[in-house]
């Protein structure tokens, strides 16, 4: 038996986008091998999220602690991902076992380190990593880590929009066009407020995403609109965004990993930056025609109805985003062991 760790941060002020394609990774390991074991170190900011997941867990906030662990554990690979740690942590994990490391953007850790490089996003191909002649780089979109609802084939994604429509009765009698709002897991600029402020005088239906690490003064302002505005839907804390994107068509996310989510069902986003690994996601889909609205403090909130408006009567801008990313990692992995 393979023992495959996995080593990663969120919560509140960091988010929850590393922990998500850990975890469905981890799956992705399972379906292929279920002789695999696989153990999670976390900090305790996702203690709650991670109970019912099934995976042995070890809670650590520090990675001070994580060499001790680690040795004890023995594992065959060590998948780390986390933008708080430094290159003596990484070569200290690599004299532990193999190591493959989610990085995004080739600013913050030396990339001839680890055996893997994982990086999904769109712009990833076009990073000059400093590569080893060893070394695995999956890179791009075809190794794009989705959870598992969206590794299913389009047809599948079909059938939930007709299943969607009708089961989901307060959207499907709202009206036709629909917005949805989100900013991920936390929205500590209250951006989400900003923007439905922004959209109030539409005869939109604006479904509003509240993330697990909203604040509380946060989600009382946007149940006060929601009372006095009949075509606003609050969402609180989903398990999946993926039924609410199927019924949507426009998105308004930040540049993370949801906006992937929103190309793979082939709906059109409209994206902001919050922070700075967003920003070239956001740059390569302005590239692409996708619209950007602005980087946080200067988010454009005014351009927001006029681009619904544009991209409305445009065809979709199309982004390739098959779903596959999660199994074709975990395969290249596995050969390492």
């Amino acid at each position: 038996m393979k023992l495959i760790t996995f080593r990663t941060m969120g919560g509140a002020g960091i988010g929850y986008g590393h922990y998500f394609r850990c975890i469905s990774l981890a799956e992705a390991f399972l379906r292929l091998n279920s002789e695999i074991k696989i153990v999670f170190i976390v900090n305790r900011g996702l203690e709650a999220i991670i109970r019912n997941t099934g995976h042995q867990t070890i809670l650590e906030d520090s990675f001070d602690g994580d060499l001790l662990i680690l040795e004890e554990l023995k594992p065959d690979l060590i998948v780390f991902d986390s933008y708080l740690a430094n290159d003596d942590y990484l070569k200290s994990l690599s004299q532990v076992s193999k190591l493959a490391i989610f990085d995004d953007n080739d600013d913050i850790y030396d990339s001839a380190i680890p055996d893997a490089i994982i990086n999904g996003n769109i712009h990833g191909v076009e990073l000059e990593y400093s590569k080893r002649k060893d070394g695995i780089y999956l890179l791009g979109t075809d190794y794009l880590i989705m959870k598992p609802e969206y590794w299913e084939s389009m047809r599948a994604s079909n059938v939930e929009v007709q299943r969607e429509e009708k089961t989901n009765k307060r959207l499907k009698q709202s009206h036709d066009y629909k917005i949805m709002i989100t900013t991920g897991g936390s929205d500590t600029h209250k951006l989400s407020l900003q923007i439905l402020k922004e959209l109030l005088n539409t005869d939109y239906t604006k479904m509003i995403i509240i993330g697990p690490s909203y604040s509380k003064e946060l989600i009382e302002e946007l149940e006060d609109l929601a009372k006095r505005h009949m075509n606003i839907v609050l969402i609180y804390k989903p398990s999946s965004l993926k039924k609410y994107i199927i019924v949507s068509d426009v998105v308004i996310t930040a540049g993370g990993s949801t906006v992937y989510e929103i190309l793979s069902q082939k709906k059109i986003p409209i994206v902001f930056s919050w922070a700075d690994n967003q920003d070239l996601i956001c740059r390569k889909l302005k590239d692409k025609g996708i619209p950007f609205i602005g980087k946080y403090p200067h988010i454009n909130f005014n351009s927001i109805v006029m681009e619904i408006n544009r991209i409305s009567h445009s065809p979709y801008v199309g982004v390739s985003i098959d779903g596959q990313g999660a199994q074709r990692v975990a395969e290249t992995l596995v050969r390492i062991l």
